[in-house]
């Protein structure tokens, strides 16, 4: 038996050789591609063409979808073209792109997915604002929402792009809805936007009385106070309250569990620490 396990742990180095071999073929072509995009970018500048080709960048997601053969996940070959993809734009330039309502918002959600990480986002309060940002060059790209919702505010003032030099490019369709996100099933306190709470009244009432609803300002403040409420220090408290707790009463208790109501997609599934509540609040949102 030992003789086996030395053979699976010998085969096993093989193959994890094997990886770290292509992984290092995928850095040096990596490099080589942001190569080529860093001299297509010197070719627009001198022509005067933007950096982001919507058209060219679609084609290019959805041929390498159809040309995947291997084991690798479909959705994962979107994903990573997708981030390769923004960040071969940034060895172009800084790309900034300005998006409608609040940071987390679903605005600020479909323009992470539509541009990448390697873009920079800012949030704008308003419409006049998001073409005064576009009109002064301080963002490439302007998101807004097509349906609002109280977090995201609508596009409601198309009569400002007459006098402006600003244009609709492109439209787009992400799927959208709300999680909680938390460290137990059984949680004391949930977080959550008055939006959320009103699209997912079927998921409050599964929580139970005892659940304590407290509404905050936006999604992203839920899943602050919700993280904050599990740090490292609060844990550590937490368990010395209940430690000094057993040595008197001899009953550790039940610490405090909080969750926190933020806007994700509706694709994750139900998981041990993040359950979705789209069976009420799920769908799809377009976004401009």
């Amino acid at each position: 038996m030992a003789e086996g396990k030395k053979e699976s742990r010998d085969e096993k180095g093989v193959l994890r050789g094997e990886i770290d071999r292509v992984d290092r073929e995928i850095l040096r072509l990596l490099g080589e591609r942001a190569d080529l995009a860093g001299r297509i970018g010197a070719v627009k500048e001198a022509s005067g063409e933007a950096t982001l080709d919507p058209a060219r960048e679609r084609d290019l997601l959805e041929r390498m979808e159809r040309e995947a053969t291997g084991k690798f996940p479909r959705s994962g070959i979107r994903a990573v073209f997708r981030e390769i993809v923004s960040a071969s734009r940034a060895v172009q330039g800084t790309f900034r792109v300005a998006f409608l309502g609040a940071e987390g918002g679903f605005a600020h959600q479909a323009a992470a997915r539509r541009f990448g990480a390697s873009s920079r986002y800012t949030a704008i309060p308003s419409p006049q604002h998001l073409l005064d940002s576009l009109d002064a060059e301080r963002a490439d790209y302007g998101v807004f929402a097509l349906e609002g919702d109280a977090e995201d505010p609508p596009f409601d003032a198309y009569d400002l792009l007459i006098g402006g030099d600003a244009s609709l490019a492109a439209e787009f369709v992400d799927r959208g809805g709300y999680e909680a996100l938390g460290s137990s099933r059984e949680p004391r306190t949930l977080y959550a936007h008055p939006a959320a709470l009103s699209y997912c009244t079927r998921f409050r009432a599964s929580l139970g009385p005892s659940v304590r609803i407290e509404p905050v300002a936006g999604s992203l403040e839920a899943g602050r106070r919700a993280a904050c409420s599990r740090s490292p220090s609060s844990r550590a408290r937490r368990r010395t309250r209940r430690a000094a707790r057993a040595d008197s009463s001899c009953s550790a208790g039940r610490p405090r569990r909080r969750a926190g109501a933020t806007r994700q997609s509706c694709s994750s599934g139900w998981r041990t620490r993040r359950e979705r509540c789209s069976r009420c609040c799920g769908g799809s949102r377009r976004t401009a």
